[in-house]
This record gives C-alpha cells, sequence and structure tokens, in this order.
C-alpha cells in the first residue's frame, strides 16, 4: 500500500507468459514419445586420433567456423537486446515477458516448419543454416529502426520479428550437415562440439554493465 494515498498499485502478472512456455515444452515432450528410432551402437577399434580425424576436413572446418560466428551473433543478441527494448524501445517489463513467450512458442513453430522443408521440400542442411543465421541477423539491423514504444500501444512490430529468431530453428540444419560429415557412430560427438559453437563459445563476451543491469543475472561467481 502507498503510504501517501493509501492506494494499493497495481502488481504486473508473469504467470500468463511462464504457463504457455510450459504448455510449449510439454507438448513437445508429448511428442517426442511418438518418435520411433533404433539406435546401433558401434564399437571401432581404430584409435581415437584417428576416428576423430573427420574434423580436420575442409566441410567440417567450415561448417564449425559458421556455427562460431553464429555463436558469437547469438550472444550479442541475448545480451543488448533486451537492453535495447529497455532503455532505447521502452518496452515494460510486462511487455518483455509477453515477447519472450512469443518468441519460445514461434521457436517450436518454425522448428517443424523447417523440419518439413529438410525432410520433404528438399532444402539442404547447409542452406538451412546459411537462411536462418541471415534472418536472424536482420532482426537485428530491423529493430533499430523502431521508434519507442508508447504505454498504451501494442509493439506490433516487435511481436513480428521475434519470428525472425532462428538461432535454434537453424539447429534443424545442424543436426543434417553433422550427420553428414561424421561417422554415424560419432554423430552425437558431432552435434556436441556444434552445441559448443553456437551456445558456449562468445556467450561470456557481455558487457561488464550486465553485471549490475537488472535483466541479467550475474554469473561471474
Amino acid at each position: 500500500m502507498d503510504c501517501l494515498t493509501g492506494l494499493v498499485p497495481e502488481q504486473q502478472g508473469y504467470k500468463f507468459p511462464f504457463y504457455c512456455v510450459a504448455a510449449s515444452l510439454i507438448l513437445t515432450a508429448l511428442v517426442t514419445l511418438f518418435l520411433n528410432m533404433d539406435i546401433t551402437i558401434v564399437k571401432s577399434d581404430q584409435s581415437w586420433r584417428k576416428e576423430m580425424s573427420w574434423l580436420l576436413t575442409w566441410p567440417a572446418a567450415g561448417y564449425y567456423a559458421i556455427l562460431i560466428v553464429n555463436g558469437m551473433c547469438f550472444a550479442t543478441r541475448a545480451n543488448f537486446y533486451p537492453i535495447f527494448l529497455e532503455e532505447q524501445l521502452k518496452v515494460t517489463d510486462e511487455w518483455w515477458g509477453y515477447l519472450v513467450t512469443i518468441g519460445a512458442i514461434a521457436s517450436i513453430i518454425l522448428q517443424l516448419i523447417a523440419g518439413i522443408l529438410h525432410g520433404y521440400i528438399g532444402i539442404g542442411s547447409m542452406n538451412l543454416i546459411i537462411l536462418c543465421s541471415v534472418i536472424s541477423a536482420l532482426k537485428s539491423i530491423i529493430v533499430a529502426f523502431f521508434e519507442p514504444v508508447t504505454p498504451d500501444s501494442t509493439p506490433w512490430g516487435l511481436i513480428i520479428i521475434q519470428w525472425m529468431d532462428l538461432q535454434v530453428t537453424q539447429y534443424v540444419g545442424v543436426i543434417g550437415y553433422a550427420s553428414k560429415i561424421a561417422p554415424s557412430h560419432l554423430r552425437a560427438a558431432a552435434l556436441g562440439i556444434s552445441t559448443s559453437c553456437l551456445f558456449v563459445i562468445g556467450i561470456r563476451k557481455k558487457d561488464k554493465r550486465m553485471n549490475t543491469h537488472p535483466n541479467f543475472i550475474n554469473d561471474e561467481a
């Protein structure tokens, strides 16, 4: 209660966005129950160094170089995009929660679409990776031209460009290309390296202000 006016301030609720994300994750888990995968264990007598020699080929080197660049771009968007929305576009905490929810739902839907394009339409794995990378980069460019959001308006532009963040969607192409460059029994290793390139390398390139900004948690400890 406000000690001067005696009024109870309206509190923002964040349950609905989290419920939407939880429902999306549960739906994804239910879909995986119907997947039928046959896994064959392969044992090799080759040395570890010889088994991993495929990493020294040009297709593998170029592929992982692209993923490292994508990972650094992802880190830039993940770190600075929320700050830009808050400080430059004046997006409220409530709308930020809605935008995060929309982005999570869009990511799931776009992954399904990417799977159809890759598996049935015939778009190549690397083509899909590059396409997703270009569209994700365009999101960072387009948002720079947006005007600040007024308190009573709906940020339709921000809602639309949430569908342009394809960092996770490109993993459909990542799985396909990793399956081509690595031996069948080392696909898990190839995907593990891919994940490190995308979501680990470059992720700690943060501005020092991140440690105290309310939108971020200090993970230096």
